[in-house]
Formats: C-alpha cells, sequence, structure tokens
C-alpha cells in the first residue's frame, strides 16, 4: 500500500542557455526552416510591442474620428434622416404582417403578402439610398477625413509588421515543404 499523502511534485529546472551546433537539425526540420520560425517569432513580438505601444494613440486617433463624425452636422443630418424614414417603413411593415395575419382566404393571404414583400423592397431601397447618403457626407467631411488620415498614418507600423509576417509565414511553409 502507497502512501498518497507524500507525493512527489514534479520540477522544472533551469538549464544554462545552450546554442546548437550549425548543422543541428531539431526535430528534423532543416536549418532554413528552424531560421524561419525563429523570424516568425522575432517578427511577432514585434507586432506584439508595437501594438502595446501605439494603442494609447490608436484609441486617440478612434476617439478624434468619433468625435469629427459626431460633430459633423451633414453627417449627423444625414442619419438622422436614416433613422426618421426606417420608422414609417417598420410601421408599415409591421400592418402589413398584420393584414396577413388577419387574412380569411387565399386571395387576401397573397395579396397581403405581395404588398408586404413590394413595402419591404422599397423599404430596403430607401435605406440603401439614405445609408449610402451618410457614407456620402462621412467622405465628404475634411474633418473626418483628415482624423481617418492620421489614424491610417499611425496605423503603418502595425500594418508594415503584418506584411512582414505574412511573408515570413509564405517563407516558412516554402522551405517546410523543401521548396
Amino acid at each position: 500500500m502507497t502512501d498518497r499523502t507524500h507525493r512527489t511534485i514534479p520540477r522544472v529546472e533551469e538549464l544554462e542557455p545552450r546554442t546548437l551546433p550549425a548543422g543541428f537539425n531539431f526535430f528534423g526540420f532543416s536549418p532554413a526552416v528552424q531560421a524561419d520560425a525563429m523570424k516568425i517569432q522575432t517578427d511577432t513580438l514585434k507586432l506584439q510591442n508595437d501594438l502595446a505601444a501605439l494603442a494609447p494613440t490608436l484609441q486617440k486617433d478612434q476617439q478624434a474620428i468619433d468625435a469629427a463624425i459626431a460633430n459633423s452636422p451633414t453627417v449627423q443630418a444625414a442619419k438622422a434622416k436614416l433613422t426618421q424614414d426606417l420608422m414609417p417603413i417598420f410601421n408599415l411593415l409591421a400592418a402589413d404582417r398584420q393584414a396577413f395575419v388577419a387574412a380569411t382566404d387565399s386571395a387576401s393571404r397573397t395579396a397581403a403578402i405581395n404588398k408586404f414583400f413590394a413595402d419591404l423592397n422599397a423599404g430596403i431601397q430607401v435605406y440603401q439610398a439614405d445609408q449610402a447618403a451618410v457614407e456620402m457626407a462621412t467622405a465628404n467631411d475634411a474633418t473626418i477625413q483628415q482624423a481617418k488620415a492620421k489614424y491610417q498614418a499611425d496605423l503603418a507600423p502595425i500594418t508594415a509588421d503584418q506584411t512582414v509576417l505574412q511573408a515570413d509565414y509564405a517563407q516558412f511553409f516554402k522551405d517546410l515543404q523543401g521548396g
């Protein structure tokens, strides 16, 4: 019978840092694949560091974009029109649904369904037009565009890091396949 009160707790002990000989083939991978893996690790760390360093700046940039949108009379007017146009559409579709539910014969139901879909299509067109007006107002507002340009400029190092990592992974998989 074993005494379960005295268990051995596994421990991991540190070993001194070691370097591998130049021709060493770790886990059967070529030196090129190993170098690719190290580059991925290094570039991932750079991306993480850039994200951490730029997060406050990007957050301020996003707040500036949000403020520019909130303070744009043209954008706010377009958004108000969108909201104003949606309520009657919802009410009309609700009435169409009620007409369908209240229909007592096949012809009335078919007419109610046809009216519902006609009103729905008209509502979608109104929504799309209003949404396009909001997008146009946003695109034509110089303050919003300046705020977005600053955000994109501040985001450039992260975008560059991501591009480098994509290339790293492409090279890794190419070398992994022996090509």
